[in-house]
């Protein structure tokens, strides 16, 4: 029986599959069944049956026969199950080219995205498949596929209408190869939660692969690194599309990892309830005009989820991130690129962006460029690489093992290995280690240990780590199954391929942020603080005594109103906190041995 699981990402991919495995079965079954064929099992075995038949059979000619017999009868189902392939998936095919259809998500992945441009659906929209399925047809036996039409090929979804139905539906479109182009589409969300990370647009950089061809004269495609490494995503352009999610925080037009190269994003129209209407890292080059923002109303007491929402909708560029931050181990940002390497941040057009007020008021706002400072959001866990080797990186990513890693890196090895004992030890008792960390609380996803969570990703790496086999540690990184492990090997890699800019002195978060960033960046650059240039926009909590003066080393307890938790003790300066005050409400203050018990 053929497996007819799905396992591509859209439903035309799948039919697209299923043809040519079809193609495929029936020309490794020609040379057996094809009544032309010299080698033909039929004809073999007739002969067979004669020499038993002679006067002087050979010996074992009943085995041989029993033997031709199950194998003729194996190559016969084979064919058989590669025409009703044909015979299933060309009118569904068919009927998906006729709508042009060709980009929707099976059943099974659409809580995950509706519909997604990516490699294989791109490439198999570029084949004759009606070309394909005549040349399977009863008395033929299939073809050699039929040669892409020359030229860059583009990709175009335009004119549809979108809308989430579905409670746990995240992204609705997603942009995951290079040249595609979304027009006039209009995503609507009439949802109300407070489920972040859920995108109208999504941006993804495509994988990098190259060839290499085997004893067999076979080519096969090699992964040389993905988005989380910074692969690019080059020409994407979503144009005079709308996505309206007034009552939700959708993230209107979004990319969070890898680069994008000549990004145009224009004339879209944007009505979100969420912090993020436009937001693009890693863009080296584009246009981004003539796109429409809508304030939405945030409804009373503000769920933490919402609570960035207060701003007016921005347009922001952010740096290239590497890595993510997988499970408490700080992000890192680049800011800018060495000389002479093959990337750099370049001009992005920037006119005609507007914002429409709540008040029907309408102001023309620039596109924010924070490609060379860390986002507000990862002030307290980042650190940003200025005179970064892009190329000399992606290259170490590609090609190492993780013995060559350690080889270049023990320090970073031995910190990986102990973070993972920790993180994982941490999230398992959901408790903190030492209890007095200034980290919170692991949180519930964090402890969850469903299949493919933080907690089980960090037990496949410990578990791999403790092994520590030869097949282990020379196999590629970006081979490696252990994510925990390849998210934090590019982080290291890419902190000796830059320079570690000066951290901002965070008065009572340094100790948070180093909890975090201990495990990546050296003591030297840990302590390497510079003045907060931007201290007018945060709270400055310093603990003094009835008569003015500085209470060093004293315990707090911090709770603010959105349910974040912070504990310590006051710096040397009496200072406990820098709150960035767009990102709070009330604060909770518990100082001294009541800060203690309530730990």
């Amino acid at each position: 029986m053929v497996d007819e699981t799905i396992r591509t990402h859209t439903s035309y991919a799948h039919c697209a599959r299923m043809l040519k495995k079809a193609n495929e079965d029936l020309q490794n079954v020609k040379k057996y069944l094809d009544p032309a064929s010299p080698n033909n099992y039929e004809t073999y075995l007739n002969n067979l049956r004669k020499l038993k038949a002679s006067s002087s059979p050979p010996t074992g000619i009943d085995a041989k026969i029993a033997t031709t017999e199950t194998q003729l009868a194996s190559f016969k189902q084979t064919e058989q199950d590669a025409r009703a392939l044909v015979g299933k998936y060309l009118p569904q095919l068919q009927a998906l080219e006729s709508s042009e259809n060709f980009w929707e998500a099976p059943a099974g992945k659409y809580d995950e995205y509706m519909y997604i441009l990516e490699e294989e659906t791109c490439t198999s929209t570029r084949t004759n498949w009606q070309t394909v399925a005549t040349a399977c047809q009863p008395g033929k036996w299939g073809m050699p596929l039929p040669a892409l039409p020359a030229g860059e090929p583009t990709f175009t979804f335009s004119n549809r209408t979108i809308s989430y139905t579905g409670v746990k539906q995240t992204d609705a479109v997603r942009i995951w190869n290079h040249n595609v182009t979304l027009n006039n589409l209009q995503i609507t969300d009439p949802r109300s939660y407070t489920e972040a990370h859920r995108d109208g647009i999504q941006l993804i950089p495509p994988p990098k692969y190259e060839d290499k061809i085997g004893a067999d004269g076979k080519t096969t495609k090699i992964k040389l690194a993905d988005q989380m490494v910074g692969t690019i995503l080059e020409n994407p352009t979503v144009s005079q599309c709308k996505v309206h999610a007034p009552t939700g925080p959708l993230q209107g037009i979004f990319m969070s990892d890898g680069l994008c190269r000549n990004a145009t994003i224009t004339n879209n129209e944007i009505t979100v309830q969420g912090a993020h209407a436009i937001s693009l890292a890693g863009v080296l080059s584009g246009n981004i005009t003539g796109n429409t923002l809508h304030e939405v109303a945030v409804p009373e007491p503000i769920p933490p989820a919402k609570k960035q929402a207060q701003l007016p909708p921005r347009i922001r560029l952010f740096p290239l991130r590497i890595g993510g931050n997988m499970a408490d181990d700080g992000v890192v940002c680049i800011f800018g690129f060495a000389a002479g390497n093959s990337v750099s941040y370049g001009n992005v057009a920037d006119s005609g962006n507007k914002v429409i007020r709540l008040g029907g008021s309408v102001e023309a706002i620039k596109v924010e460029d924070l490609r060379k400072e860390l986002p507000l959001e990862f002030s307290k866990m980042g650190v940003g690489l200025t005179d970064f080797n892009y190329d000399g990186y992606f290259e170490a990513c590609s090609r190492w093992t993780l013995r060559d890693f350690i080889s270049r890196d023990k320090w970073g090895y031995d910190q990986m290995v102990a973070w993972v004992n920790l993180r994982y030890q941490e999230y398992s008792s959901g408790q903190r280690i030492p209890p007095d960390s200034p980290l919170p609380a692991p949180s519930p996803e964090q402890q969850d240990p469903k299949a493919f969570g933080v907690r089980d990703m960090l037990l496949k790496a410990k578990t791999a780590l403790q092994g520590n086999v030869s097949t282990f540690l020379d196999t590629r990184l970006a081979d490696l199954q252990e994510t925990a492990i390849r998210s934090f090997t590019m982080k290291r890699i890419a902190i000796k391929h830059g320079k570690v800019v000066p951290l901002y002195d965070l008065g009572g978060y340094n100790s948070r942020r180093e909890a975090m960033l201990k495990w990546l960046v050296e003591s030297g650059d840990l302590a390497n603080l510079v003045p907060n240039s931007n201290q007018e926009s945060t709270y400055k909590i310093r603990v003094v005594d009835s008569i003015g003066k500085t209470i060093k080393n004293i315990p707090y307890f911090i709770e603010i109103d959105n349910g974040t938790l912070y504990k310590g003790f006051s710096d040397s300066n009496g200072f406990i906190l820098n709150i960035p005050i767009k990102e709070t409400g009330k604060l909770k203050i518990i100082l001294g041995v009541q800060a203690l018990e309530k730990w």
